[in-house]
């Protein structure tokens, strides 16, 4: 074998290594993303939420997704329900509006997107609220 041959040959087995170790990497970070990652709860606020403009990006602490909870317990325990109106006052206008779903951007959760979603019965009031991974 000459000496070219030998050298591409060694050049080849790093280059797989380099790549059996990225990948094993990748592996351990979206492993643990769910677990070691995932933002902590926090407190609703009006404010936060409207400035959050992170949508579905990887690089953000995402705060809607932080509030989600919380904002889901405010929703649930105010009598009587909110309305669509009263909904749109206090998050701005939904990302994506189907009638009686609304969606808004709230982060992501290992490689998919997470929505807050709302539903409101058949006189636009509230029903409902969850949190959803596309």
């Amino acid at each position: 074998m000459t000496a070219p041959r030998r050298l591409l040959d060694r050049v080849r087995v790093r280059v797989m290594d380099g790549l059996v170790l990225l990948l094993l990497t990748a592996c351990v970070f979206l492993y643990l993303k769910p677990t070691v990652f995932v933002p902590a709860p926090r407190s609703f606020d009006a404010k936060a939420w409207l400035a959050d403009g992170s949508g579905c990006s990887f690089f953000s602490d995402h705060p809607r997704q932080q509030m989600a909870e919380d904002l889901m317990r405010l929703l649930a325990d105010h009598s009587p329900p909110p309305g669509m109106k009263d909904i749109e006052a206090l998050l701005g206008p939904a990302d994506d509006a189907h009638g009686p779903l609304w969606r808004y951007r709230a982060g992501t959760s290992t490689l998919d997107c997470l929505t807050f979603d709302i539903a409101f019965d058949g006189t636009g009031r509230y029903v409902s609220a969850r949190l959803v991974q596309h």
